[in-house]
């Protein structure tokens, strides 16, 4: 990327009224109100459609393609077919038709003069009758389109035009996301009035990242943007501030585990013959290699004096929780407290019954954090945290709250929390001295969410399984072939009759509200809980049948859990609430209906319900789709394969624009051309950008010009706080 316009440069070849027009820098700055700019009206339509209300906020209002206007002539008599042409046309009439007599398909008719006085007709399709009515015989315009021969004279295909302004005669047409009282159109026409306004933009990148990069400076992207001289322009404009919004989420991350790092904390070493080691003598199988390896790594990190802040990735059922177990211990072995934090009640629930049930006759105290503790009850519990009469506690994200006042907070846990994100790990850290954090993900992250969801962590990658556990098979089962249905209840009945139990996963708890405007009728909606239960009975006569959903109670909740876990209950019908964690060893079968309404990470995750134990695990994908769809093929992919790093990739490829980077991951970032498809090598080269700036200057005292733009880029309280070190 090479493009550097020169500081005035000639956007325009000619206009209607023959006056030669360009595009130079004005007095204004970022922060100058549109109304100087446009005037108070044009400024109020902006604000209200768009909420652009400044120019900066007119430079940050992309443009979401290009195309080119094409070459100005004046007589199309030499200009051969097929040319893109830009030309000023009289009207001499225009004419209502429809397409084959269809009275819905209307066109416009218009038949014109060159300057040169040849014939040129044009055909409008969109809103024949209201351009009927804006071109009446005599209307000067401009018009722009493929040039061909048509009826023995000359016709211009995909035609666009304008009765005043001069968009059409610049180089490139500037296509932006418009609104019905902000037109496309209208917006492209305000561009020039606005870049002449505003004064050459300060670069904020060191002169250093623009040279190793190959990036044109930032006052040249914007005005390339929104003003180009040619759509190569535009792209390579559109790859610079690509790699500055990159820039933006690493140095963000780079800030913060540099802070991170300058904290202070306790340090927990590894000590010989407490809790930790009765806990591995305890366990009813040897550790793996990947548990002892990450272990060994996570009891060096809780030794110094710095906090531990690091991610602990593993693939479904490869023993993370013996992992954390153990770091847990190790605090207790050195007199400090762990916490752990689970994403729902349900599993917070499951986690104190196993530690408690592990680590109490070892020593530890093991408390849980509910909604549903009675006021007199958590108050003794937290009564007990203050005065250091409790070792671990166990909960959701309360435990984070201020209200609680830990004697001596050592570790805190993290278990399959994809919304636990910077802003929150920031606030963890504010914590004087700082515990060492331990975030633990099941779902495989492909490198580029790593490095921008979890970049400010070290990655601890747990690998393999523990033995005994044995491979799930996975069929997707489409509801049109009945017979696949039969075969789907008669699998169910076989494994209750050898003693086994089923969970069925369904998307919904109550049936969609099916109001006007409903695009597709044609689509089947997908089951309820309840509606799956009532099959389950209809189809397993006399099996006893539970239902979870998160409208019920904790209490309720848990007695079904319990309930199930007992053998009591023999099919689990839930919504994803026992998407993770949930340990049911005598479960063999996880039927996911509806399965094309979930994530192919989702899935993954479900499927990790079954094979817990010595018997093998059989998942089902239930879904309404045809076998050609995309939906089907992505419950194929999943289907494929047991490695939830291959899933996670799939999923990645899969998903949409928008997901890469939540607000609650690094910051409520402005992020509008960083995508899935475009950010690993990006992201991979801001990464090593931003990693060597901070390291260089931690707090950017010798960058104001990046501090101030990063300033713009993030704008929640925790962000802006790493800028004020």
């Amino acid at each position: 990327m090479t493009y550097q316009p020169p500081v005035s440069t000639q956007y325009v070849q000619g206009s209607l009224d023959g006056v030669q027009h360009t595009s130079t820098y004005g007095q204004g700055t970022w922060d100058t109100a549109l109304a100087d700019v446009l005037g108070a009206q044009d400024a109020a339509t902006l604000s209200e459609a768009l909420g652009v209300n400044t120019i900066g906020d007119y430079l940050n209002y992309y443009p979401k393609d290009w195309k080119p206007n094409g070459v100005y002539v004046e007589s199309v008599a030499e200009v051969p077919d097929g040319t893109l042409v830009v030309t000023p046309l009289l009207v001499q009439k225009t004419s209502l038709k429809s397409k084959n007599g269809s009275a819905w398909q209307k066109y416009l008719s218009v038949t014109c003069v060159s300057k040169a006085g040849e014939q040129v007709n044009i055909t409008l399709w969109d809103k024949a009758k209201e351009r009927q009515a804006q071109l009446p015989a005599g209307t000067r315009i401009l018009a722009g389109g493929v040039l061909k021969s048509f009826g023995g004279g000359r016709a211009l295909d995909r035609c666009d035009y304008i009765t005043s302004g001069r968009r059409l005669l610049r180089p490139v047409k500037t296509i932006y996301p418009g609104k019905a009282i902000a037109p496309r159109e209208w917006i492209e026409e305000l561009s020039e009035q606005v870049l002449g306004a505003v004064g050459p933009l300060p670069e904020h990148l060191p002169e250093w990242v623009l040279s190793r990069r190959s990036l044109p400076s930032f006052d040249a992207s914007i005005r390339a943007l929104h003003l180009p001289a040619g759509v190569d322009d535009a792209f390579m404009a559109q790859e610079r501030l690509t790699y500055d919004e990159a820039f933006a989420t690493q140095l963000t991350i780079a800030l913060s585990k540099s802070g991170a790092q300058q904290k202070v904390s306790r340090s927990y070493p590894y000590r010989k013959g407490g809790v930790f080691d009765a806990y591995v003598s305890s366990l009813p199988y040897e550790l793996t290699d990947g548990q002892r390896n990450v272990s060994l790594q996570i009891a060096h990190s809780m030794g110094q004096s710095h906090p531990m802040n690091a991610l602990l990735l593993g693939d479904v059922g490869s023993g993370k929780t013996t992992v954390a177990a153990l770091a847990l211990a190790q605090v207790v072995d050195n007199g400090g407290q762990g916490a752990l934090i689970a994403p729902t009640e349900v599993l917070a629930e499951q986690h104190y019954k196993g530690l408690s049930a592990d680590l109490e006759p070892l020593g530890a105290r093991v408390g849980l954090l509910t909604g549903s503790l009675k006021p007199s009850e958590k108050k003794a519990l937290l009564l007990k945290i203050a005065d250091g009469e409790l070792d671990i506690l166990i909960g959701t994200h309360a435990l984070l709250s201020d209200k609680i006042s830990w004697h001596n907070l050592g570790v805190v846990v993290v278990d399959e929390q994809h919304r636990f994100g910077v802003e929150q790990r920031n606030k963890l850290r504010e914590r004087t001295p700082s515990p060492h954090m331990l975030v633990m993900t099941a779902t495989p992250i492909p490198r580029t969410i790593a490095m921008t969801t979890y970049g400010d962590l070290d990655v601890y990658e747990l690998k393999g399984v523990p033995a005994g556990r044995k491979p799930v098979k996975t069929v997707v089962l489409p509801t049109y072939k009945p017979h696949w249905v039969a075969r789907l209840w008669q699998a169910m009945g076989e494994q209750i009759a050898a003693g086994h139990q089923v969970f069925i996963v369904g998307a919904l708890i109550e049936a969609t509200k099916k109001g006007k405007g409903k695009k597709n009728p044609e689509v089947v909606e997908p089951l309820t809980v309840e509606q799956i239960a009532q099959q389950v009975q209809a189809n397993l006569p006399g099996v006893s049948v539970g239902v979870v959903h998160g409208k019920l109670t904790s209490d309720e909740k848990d007695a079904l859990m319990t309930a199930f876990s007992a053998g009591q209950i023999q099919v689990l019908v839930s919504t994803t609430v026992i998407e993770v964690g949930v340990n049911v060893p005598n479960a063999t079968i996880m039927c996911v209906w509806d399965a094309d309404r979930f994530g192919m990470a989702q899935l993954h995750q479900l499927r990790g319900r079954v094979g817990r134990g010595q018997f093998e695990g059989l998942c089902l994908l239930v879904t309404n789709m045809e076998g050609e769809s995309d939906s089907y093929q992505r419950l194929e992919a999943v289907a494929s394969t047991t490695d939830g790093f291959v899933i996670a990739q799939l999923d990645l490829e899969s998903r949409k624009e928008g997901d890469l980077l939540s607000t609650s991951q690094a910051g409520k970032n402005k992020l509008k051309l960083l995508s899935l498809e475009n950010a690993k090598n990006v992201v991979l080269a801001a990464r090593e950008d931003a990693v060597a700036v901070v390291n260089s200057d931690p707090a950017l005292r010798r960058h104001p010009q990046l501090k101030e733009w990063l300033g713009r880029m993030i704008d929640d309280e925790q962000a802006q706080a790493l800028l004020k070190n």
